[in-house]
């Protein structure tokens, strides 16, 4: 469940961002880090807290529901989340890596796009996770298709020559 300071806007600044991620780091993630990689079981709870935050839109524009911010941000955030559980860490920074890729799409590809972004800031896609193994091993097949089949539906789009 999101602490009450998780509730909208989901739109963030530097210092609203860092203290959102050391709060789910300290709440959620650690006290089950330890278990989690003994068990080979990737949190859903990090999951719930790191979209209730706003944290997985991080990076995205803000005409999309995302925040906008740089990599500095998203590198401190992430290096807070890695000091309580490496592999949410990771699993994190491939979700954003993957996120930017995404959003970089061809104008022609908004369409298909632009939902799926919002979706993502809303931190609604990332809930699929949950069957997502610690970061030694490999993302779920299932999201791992997903993604490419975003990806080629972005670099299939025809070109704006305009």
């Amino acid at each position: 469940m999101a602490s009450p300071e998780f509730i909208k806007p989901k739109l963030l600044i530097n210092d609203v961002a860092v203290s959102r991620a050391r709060d789910i780091a300290n709440r959620v993630l650690a006290p089950s880090a330890g278990q989690n990689d003994k068990a080979g079981r990737y949190s859903p709870e990090a999951v719930e807290s790191l979209g209730e935050s706003g944290l997985l839109g991080l990076m995205l524009p803000v005409e999309v529901g995302g925040s906008g911010l740089g990599p500095r941000t998203f590198a401190t955030v992430t290096a807070t989340l890695a000091e309580a559980d490496a592999s949410v860490a990771m699993v994190y920074l491939m979700h954003v890596l993957g996120t930017a890729t995404i959003s970089t799409a061809r104008p022609s590809a908004a369409p298909t796009v632009t939902p799926i972004l919002r979706e993502i800031a809303a931190g609604r896609i990332c809930r699929h996770w949950p069957s997502v193994k610690p970061a030694r091993a490999a993302i779920s097949g299932r999201l791992c298709h997903a993604r490419i089949g975003i990806v080629k539906a972005c670099a299939s789009a025809p070109r704006n020559r305009g």
